[in-house]
């Protein structure tokens, strides 16, 4: 008596294409959250540079060079460069300063602060700050594939001058 065969035609090809299409959307989760986790962690550098600027500036006689001048011992230079290695003339500081009265002078890092508008603040004078970079300049790899014309930004920190002046 013969065996009865249990012959199923082989579908090597088509396994092949199907493992094809599979790999290829998991790669494009994978990766799309490595980008995603990558935006999220440089979110929270730039806001904690945010944050250590502004406690930085409300301390009465606190500069410009004491906040964000660009160079080795301002507190935002110190976080976004020394630390996480991103190029300072990527990054954008915005500082805010309002004093009691409601008047606002917007500080920024091209314009520095050439009348030592935030030295000058009294108490109760506001101070915003807030840390920007473009997405592109964050990356690990060569470039992001799908974060490419955004900028991660902190929101802006509010904290209050005090103290005896």
């Amino acid at each position: 008596m013969q065996q009865p065969q249990n012959r199923r035609p082989r579908r090597l090809a088509a396994a092949a294409v199907e493992f094809a299409f599979g790999a290829l959307i998991f790669w494009v989760f994978i990766v799309g959250m490595c980008e995603i986790s990558r935006a999220l962690m440089v979110k929270e550098t730039v806001t904690n540079a945010a944050r250590k600027g502004a406690r930085t500036a409300i301390l009465p006689g606190a500069s410009w060079n004491d906040v964000a001048n660009g160079a080795a011992g301002s507190d935002i230079y110190d976080i976004m460069v020394t630390d996480n290695g991103f190029n300072w003339s990527d990054v954008t500081v915005t500082i805010i300063v309002t004093d009691p009265s409601g008047n606002s002078t917007t500080l920024t890092t091209a314009t520095g602060d050439p009348n030592n508008v935030l030295q000058n603040a009294t108490w109760g004078t506001t101070i915003s700050v807030k840390v920007s970079i473009p997405a592109s300049k964050t990356t690990w790899g060569p470039g992001m594939l799908y974060i490419t014309s955004a900028t991660v930004e902190s929101e802006y920190v509010v904290m209050m001058r005090q103290g005896n002046y």
